[in-house]
């Protein structure tokens, strides 16, 4: 395949797009230059009250949960290539929570050695989305949103 053939290739997703979906990066791609100006300055919790809609009204949604998924995560991984679960995660919960989505959030730690590792996602109705590995095999939650009222942790 020549490089023209592969660049053109490469591009092929993005002359796909529908107006809608385009309008939705440029949506998110604000999105996640606000998350980048105060993440590093609020907790956890406010930055959750600050991302969750509450009860604004229910806005219908054009796209999937999968194809939503796989937009925020192109325009994630394009923008910082890889360590993006958190924005992807927290822009992800808010368009599934404006249509009323049974959505929830985690974030999990895991130990391999002397090594903790982090990692934030979604499950919509119980099942997460966007992740190659189910994270609850490999992550002990650490902070859920809504939180979990179990006595059992995941």
């Amino acid at each position: 395949m020549s490089e023209s053939q592969q660049i053109q290739k490469n591009e092929s997703p993005l002359r796909e797009l529908q107006l809608g979906e385009v309008f939705f990066l440029i949506k998110n791609s604000f999105g996640i230059l606000a998350l980048s100006a105060i993440q590093p300055f609020v907790s956890l919790p406010r930055l959750m009250s600050l991302v969750d809609p509450g009860k604004t009204r229910q806005t219908p949604q054009t796209l999937s949960a999968e194809r939503a998924a796989t937009l925020i995560k192109g325009l994630l991984r394009f923008i910082y290539r890889d360590r993006y679960c958190v924005k992807q995660s927290l822009l992800l919960f808010r368009y599934l929570k404006k249509s009323r989505e049974d959505v929830a959030l985690y974030f999990g730690v895991s130990k391999h050695g002397d090594h903790l590792s982090g990692h934030a996602w979604v499950e919509l109705e119980g099942v997460p989305i966007a992740e190659e590995n189910d994270p609850r095999k490999s992550f002990r939650v650490t902070y859920s949103y809504p939180a979990i009222f179990s006595s059992q942790a995941r």
